[in-house]
């Protein structure tokens, strides 16, 4: 009986694989049938179904493969195409395809296993024989093996000779050519590929890149218009035909290729217009927008769309000054106008310029009605997310960024406000790798190539710092910004020859703002070369009695701790002009050095009394009166300042440093608030804030508090910083991380007995209890020297070796 069951059971099995082996074969002849019929979506459908019957249907998994390639999805048809290699490893052409699209996503060693098994199956498939030459000649490359460049070269050499028709195989021998600085040879490669196929991006790509380097102007030109021709959805390209333009100073040239691609590409006019406004002006890029949305008949890509250039033109009015004007014409587009991607658009540069202006509550009310009629908006997202960044709820904003991104990926505004996320949290090296990605997304644009610049100069990485203003230059040559901070650049290196090719630069662009700039320089560099004697003859010659004039010379001789030639200097400047503030602030500095402080004192008074905006003379007198001492009289300066200027942030900020050296801590903490709320992006502000909530106070929620406001201080080089966040870290029981930034921080401020104290506390929890008796006798040292009392901490450091003492005795006594 038993027998006969398990006979019945088998057979009913065997039966029911018929039947799904059957029902698979229907299912791909109906999908054959309906892809034959161009019902691809059907026919995908039938495939899937193939392949939940039989997994092992071959030709299925193919088909279904090569059609979703056809489609664009890629992805999809590369995992298709890696399980039907696994399935069948001796399948030839899978392994060739596998191979063709991991080589085309740039994955050498993926590709490598499937183009051995493509070979071992194919060996004269002559495609398959020359990925194995570029993948062989890649790795080679990476692994610095110079047999396995040369094999590689000569072996797609050989399948090039035989097919000329081979890409793969011609585009290594290119590698090597671009490699060696071949730039002629390359330039034939090239010719000779696109005699094969007109069609090659990467051809045209190779053969531009030797024109470049053979400085073929008329060839460049010639070859970026075709690419242009040939590859209009290649945004890119447009874009380097008109930078190419605009570098070689044929901004007409420019501007017009712009103009034909208006009626052709959506946005054109808009591109256009941009770029009249970048290279001649708001003037005449309103004028352009003028003649647009007046001209009878309208335009048809204006008259499609009239609400985004009339939100254009208001835009640029709000650039020209005419502020309340373009937001009362904004209110009235967006008011009049019906739900529309248009309207969302308006509403983003309303909203833009109200953010601007401070008035956050109706830019909001603006976000929030634009992403409830499209939760996808690209800079409503993006402006939500900054607001998040600046509320530090960074995790939030990265993820609308990230959603943004997904709509635009290359947006450079998104790009650069996900950076901002990345480095209130710290992550630093996402930062950099984020605000470059945002650069070159934005072409290398001034602002933003500047500000990775700064994030360089930071890292003290000025080489690279100087290469990437070199690259905006390329493509902005005459940009102020750029070749000033380029100088700056050369003038922390101390090449002094490069400073003078800036300066040179500058005045060969004969333009006032240029000019003041290269005298600027000019001064600045004699002055920081101790050249106090040929500083004072250029301002002679250059400058003659220009207050700027006076002040590098003072600032020089200072420099150079020569204060009675400086007082002496500022002293004429006055007497030529007691009524000049420059001369006069000028003077009240140089008396202050010369610790004449009643007389200075007084002429800042003067100073303040004919202007009460002037907070650098405030500052100077609190800031003698603090020298002095005289502390009350000091607050009560700042006091009087902030009732002539309540938001000034630098006075607030002093007057918050008064309240914590003298004791206020709370008071102080409130006015850090007010400051880090106002502008919250102030790394000294977050320092000051996040130090006073994680020393001052021990509960749970302040220290949370001065966390979230520390992260972007880890791995700072500044000390202060490292002695923030390492002992926010020590509190919270990272001590590794505590370890790393108060080691540091003692090291630099060796002088200062709480950052001791600090690595002190870090060292005893992390059980190294003689770099802590170290540091901590250190810290004891330097309070017995202290002018000012410091009980408290003195207590703390006597209390935290007494501590480290006690084991050592019990050690001794067993």
């Amino acid at each position: 009986m038993t027998r006969l069951l398990l006979v019945i059971s088998l057979l009913f099995t065997l039966t029911a694989c018929d039947s799904s082996e059957e029902r698979a074969e229907e299912h791909f002849r109906n999908a054959m049938s309906l892809l034959e019929a161009g019902d691809p979506d059907r026919a995908l459908i039938e495939l899937r179904n193939v392949l939940k019957l039989n997994t092992s249907h071959t030709e299925a998994r193919r088909l279904y493969a090569d059609t979703v390639i056809e489609r664009g999805q890629l992805e999809e048809g590369l995992a298709q195409y890696l399980r039907l290699a696994e399935q069948t490893p001796e399948d030839g052409p899978a392994n060739r395809i596998v191979t063709q699209m991991l080589l085309a996503n740039g994955d050498y060693e993926g590709a490598a296993l499937y183009a051995t098994k493509a070979k071992a199956a194919l060996p004269d498939d002559p495609n398959v024989n020359a990925m194995n030459a570029a993948i062989t000649y890649q790795l080679a490359v990476q692994g610095k093996d110079a047999k396995g460049i040369h094999d590689a070269l000569e072996q797609a050499k050989a399948v090039l000779q035989a097919d000329p028709d081979q890409f793969y195989a011609r585009q290594t021998v290119m590698a090597d050519l671009i490699e060696n600085g071949a730039w002629t040879a390359l330039l034939d490669q090239a010719d000779a590929g696109l005699a094969i196929d007109q069609q090659s991006l990467p051809l045209h790509r190779a053969r531009l890149m030797a024109l470049e380097r053979l400085g073929d102007l008329s060839g460049i030109e010639t070859s970026l218009q075709t690419m242009t021709q040939l590859f209009p959805e290649e945004e890119s390209l447009g874009v380097k035909l008109v930078n190419w333009y605009t570098r070689q100073g044929r901004t007409d040239d420019a501007e017009a290729w712009l103009a034909k691609q208006v009626g052709q590409f959506p946005d054109a006019r808009q591109t256009l217009i941009t770029y009249i406004r970048g290279t001649r002006g708001i003037a005449p890029a309103l004028t352009a927008l003028d003649e647009a949305l007046n001209a009878q008949p309208m335009p048809e890509d204006v008259a499609q769309d009239r609400l985004t250039f009339a939100a254009m033109r208001a835009a640029l009015r709000y650039e020209n000054g005419e502020r309340d004007q373009a937001i009362n014409e904004l209110r009235t587009l967006i008011e009049d106008a019906p739900e529309s991607e248009s309207k969302d658009r308006a509403r983003m540069a309303l909203a833009t310029i109200l953010d601007d202006q401070d008035q956050h509550e109706e830019a909001q009310s603006l976000v929030s009605a634009t992403l409830t009629h499209d939760p996808s908006q690209v800079e409503a997202l993006r402006l939500q997310a900054s607001w998040m960044i600046a509320a530090d709820e960074t995790g939030d904003a990265i993820l609308l960024l990230r959603k943004a991104l997904d709509q635009a990926p290359d947006n450079a505004q998104v790009l650069a406000t996900l950076s901002q996320a990345y480095e209130r949290e710290g992550s630093r090296d996402l930062m950099s790798d984020v605000l470059m990605r945002a650069v070159e997304a934005a072409n290398y644009e001034p602002s933003l190539t500047l500000r990775m610049v700064n994030v360089l100069k930071a890292q003290g990485q000025l080489h690279a710092a100087e290469e990437l203003t070199i690259d905006a230059l390329r493509r902005q040559n005459t940009d102020l910004a750029l070749i000033g901070t380029l100088a700056e650049i050369h003038i922390a290196m101390e090449d002094w020859g490069r400073v003078t090719q800036d300066i040179q630069r500058l005045r060969s662009l004969d333009a006032p703002a240029a000019t003041s700039l290269a005298n600027e320089l000019e001064g600045q560099q004699l002055a920081l070369r101790r050249k106090t004697a040929e500083l004072m003859q250029f301002v002679e010659a250059n400058l003659g009695s220009d207050s700027n004039g006076t002040a590098m010379v003072v600032r020089s001789l200072i420099l150079n701790d020569q204060i009675n030639e400086a007082t002496d200097f500022a002293r004429k400047a006055y007497d030529a002009n007691p009524e000049d503030p420059v001369a006069i602030f000028l003077y009240a500095t140089t008396l202050g050095h010369q610790k004449q402080d009643a007389e200075a004192i007084a002429l800042f008074r003067k100073l303040v009394t004919n202007d009460p905006t002037q907070r650098d003379s405030w500052m100077a007198i609190y800031n003698l009166l603090q020298r002095d001492g005289q502390m009350d009289q000091g607050l009560a300066v700042l006091d009087e300042a902030l009732t002539h200027l309540p938001d000034d942030a630098g006075l607030l900020w002093i007057r918050a440093s008064h309240m914590q050296t003298s004791g206020d801590i709370d008071q102080a903490i409130v006015l850090y608030e007010d400051l880090y709320q106002k502008n919250s992006d102030a790394e000294m502000i977050a320092n000051n804030l996040a130090s006073l909530l994680s020393t001052a106070r021990t509960d749970e929620n302040s220290l949370n508090r001065a966390y979230i406001i520390a992260r972007r201080l880890q791995n700072s080089s500044i000390p202060a910083y490292q002695d923030t966040y390492g002992w926010i870290a020590y509190r919270r029981g990272e001590l590794t991380d505590a370890v790393a930034h108060l080691e540091s921080a003692a090291s630099a401020l060796s002088f200062d007995p709480t950052v001791q104290y600090h690595a002190g506390m870090a060292y005893i929890a992390s059980n190294q209890p003689e770099k802590a008796r170290k540091v901590l006798l250190q810290a004891a040292d330097l309070l017995a020297q202290a002018p000012e009392a410091m009980p408290d901490l003195a207590n703390m450091v006597n209390d935290a070796l007494g501590g480290l003492a006690v084991p050592e005795q019990a050690s001794a006594g067993n």
